[in-house]
């Protein structure tokens, strides 16, 4: 059977790659001619800034058309077998769906595992690198946002972080009490760190109690922030790998809720496994439609299906952000959900399945 594997890997990986080339080639190039005239205006060099923006961004829409290549790839790989009358060959030799999932699954693998490679170190380093150059989505217009954190009970607003995040610029601290109800507001137009300290300047402190307002040149600052961190601390969770949410999970200091990290870090361990579920669907798929006009039903099925679960993923993904979802089902859901799809159709399939004797 080691012959069947390599033959299956061999048509599937050919098509995926060049799926996956092709797609990202043709979103690369729209995304060029939209960004076109602030890639130019931000590079010194024309090509040079448009080849440079094109390799940054490349991770990310990889990253999220592999799922969908993948999906496709399976179904034109077992489309070239019922096509060519092997399949039913392979079944009548006594080839169960089983089997046949088991031949693609060393092939599936080299297609999912990139897929957690791509977004938890190559989609953080590009989208960093877009920041810090600020082009495009990644311009001035979104660098300027206010950055929220939660620091132990303390609520902060900062209007510019500094690259080495050991400068501050428009801060603003809501302190609250045991029970969350604010008690002070200070705000300082910086705050450094050194000697492992925060100290705010030019501090300008609300009393809510009283009313009562004063003022200060500097103020020693109690806070849990870590420089090295500051940057994640004010990514967004799509643009951190796994350590860095587990880390931001762990720490007291956040930009937020816990849920929300939660859900990510479920979905990028999920993401892969979806992959895989979305390759091994085709196989039920064409053995149940093959004797039903060939593959073009299994085709519009397994894309539907593929539409249906990548909708389903972002209203899970949507609400475990919101907190109205534990986060390990808002994470786990969406492949759940896909390999009970795959099982009915496979039951389904071995139900109908010629030659099999009928219940009594």
């Amino acid at each position: 059977m080691r012959i069947l594997d390599r033959y299956l890997a061999r048509l599937f990986l050919g098509r995926f790659l060049l799926l996956l080339a092709g797609l990202s080639a043709l979103v690369v190039l729209l995304d060029l001619l939209a960004n076109a005239d602030d890639v130019i205006n931000a590079a010194p060099s024309a090509p040079a800034g448009l080849l440079r923006y094109a390799g940054l961004r490349l991770p990310l829409i990889a990253a999220d058309l592999l799922p969908l290549s993948a999906l496709l790839a399976a179904l034109l790989t077992l489309s070239f077998l019922v096509r060519h009358h092997e399949l039913v060959a392979m079944i009548s030799a006594g080839l169960s769906q089983g089997r046949l999932a088991l031949a693609l699954l060393p092939a599936a693998l080299l297609a999912a595992l990139p897929q957690f490679l791509l977004e938890d170190q190559a989609v953080p380093a590009a989208t960093g690198a877009l920041r810090a150059w600020g082009v495009g989505e990644y311009g001035a217009a979104g660098s300027a946002r206010m950055t929220w954190l939660r620091d132990g009970a303390q609520i902060v607003r900062i209007r510019h972080i500094a690259a080495d995040g050991r400068r501050l610029a428009g801060v603003t601290v809501f302190q609250r009490d045991g029970e969350g109800r604010l008690r002070a507001r200070l705000r300082a137009e910086t705050a450094t760190h050194a000697g492992g300290v925060w100290t705010l300047r030019s501090v300008r402190t609300l009393n809510v109690a009283d009313g009562a307002v004063t003022t200060a040149d500097g103020l020693r600052w109690p806070s849990r922030l870590v420089p090295e961190r500051m940057a994640i601390l004010s990514a967004e969770p799509n643009e951190l790998s796994f350590t860095e949410i587990r880390a931001l999970l762990d720490n007291a200091a956040a930009s937020r809720p816990d849920y929300v990290y939660g859900t990510w870090l479920h979905r990028r361990a999920a993401a892969p496994v979806a992959t895989l579920l979305l390759i091994f669907l085709a196989v039920p798929l064409a053995q149940r439609f093959q004797r039903q006009g060939g593959m073009a039903l299994p085709m519009i099925a397994g894309i539907g299906i593929g539409f249906l679960y990548f909708v389903f993923e972002g209203l899970t993904l949507t609400v475990g952000e919101a907190g109205l979802l534990p986060a390990a089902v808002a994470g786990w859901a969406p492949p759940a959900a896909l390999a009970l799809v795959g099982a009915a159709i496979a039951v389904q399939f071995e139900r109908r399945r010629p030659g099999r004797a009928a219940p009594a």
